[in-house]
């Protein structure tokens, strides 16, 4: 049983009625069909005993609790995906081609994710090179293809807000006459 902090603790089935209220995004039947055994009652019938569970304070305390719990962990979620991808950019700007050369396929398969990860093609073409004894011998080449740093720079100085005033000065403006104006941001006449 799940504990509101009010008088009494709720029941399992009023517990997973609350989470399916707050999961299915508030379709209070739904939700009752779900925690209860609704299979023969009628629409009416399943609309009345879920309202009335909604109306009970316990209940709706509990939905209140869960949509606010789950409000924080996107919040909290969508934060660490904006903060994880600046370090990606980051890592993208600080990354250096030299750790990179002199790699074979193995020495490529034995860098860390986080260096791995700025690879986006990985090419090997092998030739057969004929050798002083006649005989021949496979020389094998790799061609890496990285993330762009400038692409990089340019999304994080997109969240940074960089380009704000120059997307204000490039906005047209309508006068009076409903004509658009176009405002040169160059500052030139």
């Amino acid at each position: 049983m799940a504990a509101t902090g009010k008088d009494k603790p709720l029941t399992d089935k009023q517990e997973h009625f609350c989470k399916e209220v707050v999961l299915n995004g508030g379709n209070q039947s739904a939700a009752y069909r779900v925690a209860y055994n609704a299979e023969k009652m009628k629409p009416e019938t399943v609309n009345v005993k879920a309202s009335e569970l909604m109306a009970n304070g316990n209940i709706s305390v509990r939905v209140k609790e869960l949509r606010k719990r789950v409000a924080q962990q996107a919040d909290e979620k969508f934060d660490n995906t904006i903060d994880g991808l600046l370090e990606e950019y980051t890592r993208w700007l600080d990354s250096d081609i030299t750790e990179f050369m002199y790699l074979d396929e193995e020495g490529v398969k034995a860098l860390p994710r986080e260096l791995r990860k700025l690879i986006t093609e990985f090419k090997r073409t092998d030739k057969q090179v004929k050798q002083d004894d006649g005989k021949y011998k496979t020389e094998s080449t790799f061609a890496l293809k990285f993330v762009s740093k400038e692409k990089a720079a340019e999304m994080i100085n997109k969240h940074r807000g960089f380009y704000e005033k120059d997307n204000e000065q490039s906005k047209p403006t309508f006068n009076q006459n409903s004509e658009i104006v176009f405002t040169d941001a160059s500052g030139d006449d």
